[in-house]
Parts: C-alpha cells; structure tokens; sequence
C-alpha cells in the first residue's frame, strides 16, 4: 500500500503507524490501536489508512476500524481501510521503486522532459521534440 501512496501525485507525505488512539470499548474493555498510516493529501485533507486484506478482517478488527474511523472523523480526517492492491498494480509499482535509487537520477536526462512539457503538450508530440 505504501508504494501506492507513494506513487499517488495527490499524497503530499504519509506517516507509517504515527500514533496510538487509546479508548473505552462499549463492554468497558481498555482497547488501543495503532493505524497503519497518516497521508497528508496535497489538497490539506488528511486520512488515516488501515491496510488489512478483507479475507483477514474479522468481526474485532471491524469493531477497532469503526472506532478508529470515529476518532478520524473527530479530528476531521477521514478514514479508510483498505486490502489489497490488485497483483499487476502491486507488481507495477514494486518494479516502479526499483528506479527511487540515487544511481538512476540523471539532471539532464530529467531537464529535457520538464522542459518540453512545461506548457501542455500531446505525449507524442513532445516525446517527438526529445522529451
């Protein structure tokens, strides 16, 4: 899921499990939880995000991801739980982050295409001018 966020232009920065909530349970039981990530969105908007595969969520996790969604929601974030990603996207991105490495970055490689493409142009058409 990180990759995701990490690859979604609308994510400004994520936090990976940035806090404890802490709370009473309705049958009085001390219950804490640590959510999975923070994502700060490039809008201002913040979320929290729980990543669990629905094949793995049982009935108390629901109950821990109702109560994380309300503290969410009194902090004026929004929540969402998600499973997993589907197996091309994963593979996709997991090949993606292979090029994050230092050795791969080449400023004048990376200047033509922001230069080309600093007005809007058709894909073709600047890939054409050498971007």
């Amino acid at each position: 899921m990180l990759m995701a966020l990490d690859a979604d232009p609308g994510v400004e920065a994520v936090a990976s499990q940035p806090m404890w909530l802490h709370w009473v349970s309705e049958s009085g039981k001390a219950r804490r939880h640590a959510p999975d990530f923070f994502v700060r969105r490039a809008d201002g908007t913040s979320v929290l995000v729980d990543v669990r595969p629905d094949h793995l969520v049982r009935a108390a996790d629901s109950a821990v991801f109702a109560a994380t969604a309300v503290m969410a929601g009194q902090a004026s974030w929004t929540y969402d739980r998600v499973g997993e990603l589907p197996a091309v996207q994963a593979a996709n991105l997991r090949w993606l982050a292979g090029y994050r490495h230092p050795w791969y970055v080449r400023a004048a490689v990376m200047a033509a295409p922001e230069e080309v493409f600093a007005e809007p142009v058709a894909l073709r058409a600047g890939a054409a001018k050498g971007g």
